[in-house]
C-alpha cells in the first residue's frame, strides 16, 4: 500500500496531484505546493519502504526507482489521503460548524464529551453542520476529521473562541 501526505498545513496547500500509475509503474509524477515533500510508501509482505522527494519550484515532482521490500518492482496501490480538514473559527453560541474537506468526504464533528455528528461535504469540498449553540460554550474542543474512499485524514483541533 502506497501512501501520498505533505507536511504542508491543508491552510498552506491544495491537496497534491499525483498522475495516473500502474502496478508496473517504477516511476511516480505528479504536482503540488513548491517545497512540499512528497512520500510514497510501498508494503509488501508486511515490509514497507519510504521514498521521497520535493516539489521543484515549478510546482513538479518526480520519484524513480520506486521498489516493493523484496527488491522487485510491481505490486504497488497509491493511495492518496485525504486533506487535514480546515475548520472555519468557532465562537461561542454559533449554531453551525463549516470549513473545507475533500469533495464528497464525510466529515466526523466531535464537539467536547458528545456524541459524534456526521456530514457529507459537497462537490467543492465545502461542509457545513448546524450544531446547538447551547453546546459551543467558550474553550470547548472541538475535533473534526475527514473519511474519503475509506482513508481517514488527521484529525483538526479547534477550541472555540
Amino acid at each position: 500500500m502506497a501512501s501520498f501526505r505533505n507536511e504542508y498545513s491543508a491552510v498552506d496547500l491544495k491537496a497534491p496531484m499525483i498522475n495516473e500509475v500502474t502496478d508496473h509503474d517504477t516511476v511516480v509524477t505528479g504536482t503540488g505546493k513548491p517545497g512540499a515533500k512528497v512520500i510514497i510508501e510501498a508494503t509488501s509482505y508486511g515490509q514497507t519502504r519510504k521514498f521521497f522527494e520535493y516539489v521543484d519550484a515549478a510546482g513538479t515532482y518526480m520519484i524513480v526507482n520506486i521498489m516493493i521490500p523484496d527488491g522487485k518492482t510491481g505490486g504497488k496501490q497509491i493511495e492518496v489521503l485525504p486533506k487535514n480538514p480546515v475548520v472555519d473559527t468557532i465562537l461561542a453560541g454559533d449554531t453551525k460548524i463549516s470549513g473545507v474537506v475533500d469533495r464528497d468526504a464525510t466529515v466526523h464533528i466531535k464537539i467536547g464529551d458528545l456524541p459524534e455528528i456526521t456530514t457529507t461535504a459537497e462537490y467543492y469540498g465545502k461542509f457545513s453542520q448546524v450544531v446547538d449553540g447551547t453546546n459551543l460554550t467558550q474553550n470547548t474542543k472541538v475535533e473534526v476529521w475527514a473519511v474519503s474512499n475509506n482513508i481517514k485524514s488527521e484529525v483538526t483541533t479547534l477550541t472555540v473562541q
